[in-house]
């Protein structure tokens, strides 16, 4: 048994699954306290965010293709797009009552680094220079 009050926090760390992420939410609830949940690399859906709708993203931090998406509460989400030449540019920024969609987000950087760069001209991925490399 945990004992657990409502001046107490539960933090969750690296919750993985959906049952993880429940458990964490139903142990902070019954008790009337905040519960935090850091650093998930695992997502059952492709979607912003955890697995709980009734969990609020206040950091985030996600790699998507050709760039990242950031939210740093209480902002909005934000999508951007890494340059070839290692610098990100901004390209959209949300308010706080909007969600994209991930694959919304993916398709804006990628759009973005197709029409600015070329098929191939924007890739981190490589040691090439003359493919955008910078690794």
């Amino acid at each position: 048994n945990i004992d657990i009050g409502a001046r107490d926090a539960v933090i969750v760390v690296a919750p993985g699954v959906t049952t993880s992420w429940q458990k964490g939410y139903d142990l902070a609830e019954g008790a009337g306290a905040p519960v935090v949940f850091l650093n998930s690399q695992l997502s059952e859906r492709y979607a912003l965010g955890g697995p709980l709708d009734a969990v609020e993203e206040v950091y985030y931090l996600k790699p998507i293709s050709k760039g990242f998406v950031f939210r740093a509460y209480p902002r909005g989400w934000e999508c951007f797009l890494d340059k070839p030449d290692g610098c990100q540019e901004k390209l959209a920024t949300f308010a706080n009552d909007e969600r994209p969609t991930l694959g919304e987000l993916s398709s804006l950087a990628r759009s973005a680094s197709q029409d600015r760069y070329g098929a191939i001209f924007n890739e981190k991925f490589t040691n090439d220079k003359r493919l955008g490399g910078r690794m």
